[in-house]
């Protein structure tokens, strides 16, 4: 064979081997790389997962006071409005019985009247 041949064989292996080489090594490298970035993201996702979970946490927090807050505000609302329903219902019974009272006393005397009237007409017809 040709010393030429094969040191031009010889140089095409070296060089062939340098690449794959080159590309193992390189392919590593990414590889290091692309775990470090994985890791940068999950301790950056753990971050903003813990961040959201206190941030949702204290709107819990708020919100649970403010229905809290409506809740007392509203029975203290109708506990007010259910007394001053009773009460004017109280005064309302109260002016009725005093009419239906009067109204009574008035229909009592219109009766004892005609019931007179009518003993009298019984005594004189009989």
């Amino acid at each position: 064979m040709n010393p030429v041949v094969i040191s031009t064989i010889i140089a095409a292996a070296s060089f062939t081997l340098t690449i794959f080489s080159a590309i193992y090594l390189n392919q590593r490298h990414v590889d290091k790389l692309i775990e470090q970035l994985e890791k940068r993201f999950e301790a950056r996702i753990a971050g903003l997962a813990q961040t959201i979970e206190t941030r949702i946490a204290g709107l819990a927090q708020t919100i649970e006071a403010r229905i809290t807050r409506l809740e007392h505000t509203m029975d203290a609302r109708i506990t007010a409005l259910e007394q001053n329903t009773n009460a004017r219902f109280e005064n309302m019974e109260q002016i009725m019985n005093a009419r239906f009272e009067k109204m009574e006393q008035v229909m009592n005397a219109r009766f004892h009247a005609v019931e007179s009237r009518l003993d009298r007409i019984e005594q004189i017809a009989f």
